[in-house]
């Protein structure tokens, strides 16, 4: 059985890395497969896991950082719990300061840095992820940058845990969670991902359906 609190967690932070960074960064691929893989074992379909990890050419990049912010913990949410929910986030948040760290953004550093801290609270305090959180704060108290590869080694260390400590049930399928979701709760993602799986998109004269990613 998958461990749906791992790919939460997975989900949010390799989405925000796959959607933000440019096709020919370091580690792109990477972080694009882990997160369709993620968000396949979670229950979207391809066509939907394309909306949303891929056409980023056609979106500002504030507005897909505002849908990942969100608009997908609403889904996470309702199909995962509030659990869910929270292991999202947390990275979602993960996410953010490894883009932060790569850019030397120190307010956004400290931003994420607080957010981890918030978002932990929500997840019941998983200790690995507490201390990570305060070691980060000495050093960033004390005027130091935190190390990327320690993020990074620390985010695989945390899935592990998570798998083996967490356990979070799936309610409902993401597939219905998003046709039974309003749109003013998905500005966003709701359009695209309602017609992908409603199939309610329109025909032509001839009948052809609009290619799935030209509903937007």
């Amino acid at each position: 059985m998958p461990s749906y609190g791992a790919e939460c967690f997975d989900s949010g932070l390799f989405t925000m890395l796959a959607v933000v960074l440019n096709n020919n960064a370091p580690g792109y691929s990477q972080f694009f497969n882990r997160s369709a893989e993620s968000w396949r074992i979670l229950g979207l379909e391809e066509e939907a896991i394309e909306a949303i990890i891929l056409r980023k050419a056609n979106r500002k990049a504030e507005e897909i950082r505002d849908a990942l912010r969100s608009e997908i913990p609403c889904l996470i949410g309702k199909s995962y719990g509030e659990m869910g929910k929270s292991y999202y986030e947390l990275g979602f948040w993960c996410g953010t300061l490894f883009l932060a760290l790569m850019s030397d953004l120190t307010d956004i550093t400290k931003d994420s840095v607080r957010n981890l801290k918030y978002k932990c609270a929500e997840a019941k305090n998983p200790l690995p992820m507490v201390e990570f959180v305060k070691n980060s704060e000495r050093e960033l108290a004390k005027g130091r940058k935190i190390d990327i590869a320690k993020l990074a080694s620390f985010a695989e260390e945390f899935h592990l845990w998570i798998m083996a400590n967490v356990a979070v049930g799936c309610r409902k399928s993401l597939k219905e969670t998003i046709v039974s979701t309003s749109l003013e709760e998905l500005p966003y993602v709701g359009k695209v991902l309602k017609g992908i799986y409603e199939h309610a998109h329109s025909e032509d004269a001839s009948g052809t359906r609009k290619p799935w990613w030209k509903l937007w």
